[in-house]
């Protein structure tokens, strides 16, 4: 491990936006914490905000809400900051928004700030020390290393390593895969074939479908583009890539039952059906703007109509929560984003030869799988997101350089 990169901004990030560590020992795996643990675990992210707003003030970072490539992202992040007017708990939904508007500048401040091949170094060296200390404490320190109080009886047990939940876990171990088969990893091939046995590993014993599915789908469509990468196929490309998220929307439900079903379980994919109806319900009170950036299950709009033995943090479905959060605007804008992030796929002028292209498109398409049944894309403080953000730079700033006043990219 080159030790050098360990404190990185890139380093940092991945372990406070992953939570691996002292969020468990903060928060850990219950519903009851206290508010107290709630503002610490909030306050360590704040120097990796300031980092991004010191960078975007002496690098001019907001240049880049100008350009075809930013723009809809930012668009969303205005959208929900705005929402603060008309929210439910406005203080809550300022925090929210500003942390997308602080997440999305903190991946612009990694690109600009570091180059490619430094973030990958520190990025590996994240992930590959959080997969080794989760096997530690799962296997030798189970009070930590397993869940123990839990809202769903099911989890009790589950391995969860260095993290609150074992979802997290399983995160971590798919975003080492991806590395591992995307070829931004600068190690020799023990290491690499050492790492992605481990990150197989630990996402088989998380029993994570949707991760799982996921990722089968972005590797599977990454070797169809691959051979397929002429121009004269990009609309074929482009449809297959429809083709094979709609056909693993329909599977994922499917299998996800089959599963709870052989486990004795419910299959209401572990209450997902009965929660997206319900949001459904809430969201036609306000239709087209919603009820802002804040989480509304924690208002008391959510707790006198959901008759549930726990209260979910969101409704489990990136478009449903989209539009809770902010309506049928919000998520016009999100589908605008999103759009814009899969046409960056089909560009004739980015080679599938860039290790950071291959990267970008499997994180991409395996949370796009993931997005009906997890909330997981345009969040705050998430690990995935941010990676799929400083991986667009990073393609961005190899295929179309933009040049500022400081011409701080190429």
């Amino acid at each position: 491990m080159k030790f050098g990169v360990v404190f990185s901004v890139p380093f940092v990030a991945a372990l406070v936006f992953s939570g691996a560590f002292y969020e468990q020992l903060l928060i850990g795996s219950r519903t009851d914490t206290s508010y107290l643990m709630k503002i610490l675990n909030s306050l360590v992210y704040l120097p990796l905000y300031f980092f991004a707003i010191y960078m975007s003030v002496r690098s001019n970072l907001l240049y880049y809400a100008k350009s075809k490539f930013y723009f809809p992202l930012f668009a969303f992040c205005i959208l929900a900051i705005t929402s603060c007017l008309w929210a439910l708990d406005p203080v809550k939904s300022f925090i929210d928004s500003t942390q997308l508007f602080c997440t999305v500048l903190l991946s612009l401040a990694i690109v600009t700030r570091h180059d490619s091949k430094y973030t990958s170094d520190a990025l590996t060296n994240a992930l590959f020390l959080f997969l080794i200390c989760s096997l530690l404490y799962i296997f030798y320190v189970p009070s930590l290393g397993l869940m123990n109080r839990i809202e769903y009886s099911n989890l009790l047990g589950a391995p969860q390593g260095i993290f609150t939940h074992k979802n997290r876990l399983s995160e971590i171990a798919s975003l080492a895969i991806c590395l591992c088969v995307s070829g931004v990893i600068n190690r020799g091939l023990f290491f690499k074939a050492l790492l992605f046995f481990i990150s197989c590993y630990v996402l088989i014993l998380g029993g994570s479908a949707a991760k799982l599915i996921g990722l089968a789908c972005a590797i599977l469509l990454l070797a169809t583009y691959s051979v397929n990468r002429t121009n004269n196929s990009k609309f074929l490309w482009a449809f297959s890539i429809v083709m094979v998220i709609m056909l693993a929307y329909i599977l994922l439900p499917s299998y996800d039952a089959y599963l709870l079903s052989s486990l004795g379980k419910n299959e209401s994919l572990t209450g997902r059906l009965p929660l997206w109806e319900f949001s459904i319900q809430v969201f036609t009170e306000s239709p087209i703007l919603g009820f802002g950036a804040g989480s509304i299950w924690d208002n008391d709009l959510i707790n006198m109509g959901y008759n549930a033995f726990y209260k979910p943090p969101h409704s489990h479905n990136l478009y449903i929560e989209t539009l809770l959060k902010f309506g049928i605007v919000g998520l016009f804008v999100l589908l605008v984003c999103i759009y814009k992030k899969i046409s960056l796929l089909v560009q004739p002028s980015i080679s599938i030869s860039q290790p950071y292209f291959r990267l970008y498109f499997l994180i991409l398409i395996s949370l796009l799988v993931r997005s009906p049944f997890e909330y997981i894309l345009f969040r705050d403080n998430q690990i995935s997101f941010l990676l799929l953000l400083i991986t667009y730079g990073y393609v961005l700033k190899e295929s179309y350089p933009i040049r500022t006043k400081n011409k701080f990219l190429k």
